[in-house]
């Protein structure tokens, strides 16, 4: 199984629990994979988007279509019914399709952007002063959870949609304080800032540093 399989088959959770954990230790220490799993990533967002964006089409054309048939025997009365029923359901399915295409264009639109007032805390350069974390292919070596383990390697990677759900259940479950204050960055990576400051303006927080406070 080649890399591309390899992450294909992690986000299809296709894998053993050893496997899942390898995968997740190359994204925290591996760059080369780390780039490529990202790219995979929105890869597939781009390709599902593209696939939605088709039937839209599709779909808005058959609506047409079917309100042209039903002009043209509308002395029909049962015909009519059956019909009427197809254009609601088409104006249904294009009008469903039109808001999946709006989350995905918000999402790429967040993943290939993601430009805000802080952006520059997430340039290479700076965003290791918000790492806080060693990073090892081992989590004997490092001390973590498997848990935190993939939480904390894809707050690393930025991956920061992905991250914040389990950042969020390792603060809840067991108050660990760096994945609450790794939450608190990720809010800011995509640009919600009220919640970034709630979190890290927490004094259980304040041995990190804190790039809301100049």
């Amino acid at each position: 199984m080649n890399d591309i399989e390899l992450i294909d088959a992690y986000l299809r959770k296709e894998l053993s629990e050893k496997e899942a954990l390898e995968v997740d230790n190359r994204i925290g220490s591996d760059e080369v994979f780390s780039a490529l799993y990202k790219e995979h990533i929105i890869l597939k967002e781009g390709i599902r988007y593209n696939q939605l964006k088709e039937k839209h089409a599709l779909l808005k054309k058959m609506e047409v279509s079917a309100s042209t048939r039903v002009s043209s025997v509308e002395k029909r009365l049962q015909p009519k019914v059956k019909s009427t029923k197809v254009i609601s359901f088409l104006k249904f399915a294009v009008a469903a399709i039109g808001l999946l295409l709006v989350g995905y264009f918000g999402f790429y639109s967040t993943q290939s952007q993601q430009i805000n007032q802080y952006a520059s805390v997430f340039e290479d350069s700076n965003f290791d002063h918000y790492i806080h974390h060693k990073i090892s292919r081992s989590t004997k070596a490092n001390g973590l959870s498997r848990a935190q383990l993939k939480a904390y390697s894809l707050y690393a990677n930025k991956n920061f949609e992905l991250a914040n759900p389990l950042l969020k259940t390792l603060w809840k479950t067991e108050r660990d304080t760096l994945a609450y204050y790794y939450l608190g960055i990720s809010h800011l990576g995509l640009n919600q800032i009220e919640k970034a400051k709630k979190i890290l303006s927490n004094p259980a927080l304040k041995q990190y540093q804190n790039p809301l406070v100049n």
